[in-house]
C-alpha cells in the first residue's frame, strides 16, 4: 500500500509521455490471450478466503516469480535494447521485492515455529499454487521475444525458479523437499 503513490506517479508520467498507454495496457490485459491465465489466477488469489493461503500464493510464490522475472531478467533485455527508463524503475521494484520477501519469510518462519502442523498446511498451499502460477506465467513469457536483442522467456523463468523459488521454499523454509517436476523443466 505504501507504493501506491509511487506507482500512480509512474503511471501518470507514462501517460503524459504516451497518452493512450494505460488504456491500451488495460485493453491488452483484458483481451490479449497471453494474459488470460495470469489474469484468472490473480482473480482467484484475490478471492482466496484463507489469509495464510493468500499470502503463500501471493508473497511466497507469485511475487517470487514475477518480480525477478520482470524486474531482473527483463531488465537485462531492456539494457540490451537501450531502455534506460525500464532499468531505472526496475531497481526500485526489486528493492521492494526484497523487503516484502524478507517480511514474508519472517512471518512464515514464525508460523512454522508456532505450531509444527502449520508446515503441512503451508506446504499444501505451496503444492497447490506453485504449478498454477507457473502455468499462468508461461503464456506471458512471449514478451521476452523481441525482434532484436530479445531474451529467452523459458530460460529466464527457469533461472528465477532455481534462484528465487527453490532457494526460498526448499532450501531456506524447507516447506517442500523438492520442486514439482513441472517447475524444473524436466520431462515428467
Amino acid at each position: 500500500f505504501f507504493n501506491i503513490p509511487l506507482i500512480t506517479s509512474i503511471c501518470l508520467e507514462l501517460e503524459e509521455q504516451c497518452p493512450t498507454i494505460l488504456k491500451d495496457g488495460k485493453q491488452k490485459w483484458i483481451e490479449d490471450e497471453k494474459y488470460q491465465k495470469l489474469r484468472a489466477l490473480l482473480e482467484n488469489v484475490m478471492v482466496t478466503w484463507d489469509w495464510a493461503e493468500a499470502i503463500v500464493a501471493t508473497n511466497l510464490i507469485l511475487d517470487a516469480i514475477l518480480y525477478p522475472l520482470f524486474f531482473e531478467k527483463m531488465t537485462a533485455v531492456a539494457v540490451k535494447n537501450n531502455d534506460n527508463v525500464y532499468v531505472s524503475f526496475s531497481e526500485f521494484f526489486m528493492e521492494m521485492f526484497e523487503y516484502e520477501r524478507n517480511y514474508t519469510t519472517a512471518l512464515v518462519k514464525m508460523l512454522l515455529a508456532d505450531r509444527p502442523e502449520n508446515k503441512d498446511v503451508i506446504a499444501s498451499y505451496v503444492n497447490k499454487w506453485l504449478p498454477l502460477v507457473i502455468e499462468a506465467i508461461k503464456p506471458v513469457l512471449a514478451v521476452f521475444d523481441l525482434p532484436q536483442n530479445g531474451g529467452n522467456g523459458e530460460e529466464a523463468l527457469q533461472q528465477v525458479i532455481d534462484q528465487y523459488v527453490k532457494s526460498l521454499l526448499v532450501d531456506e523454509l524447507q516447506l517442500i523437499t523438492a520442486l514439482p517436476l513441472e517447475t524444473t523443466g524436466e520431462v515428467i
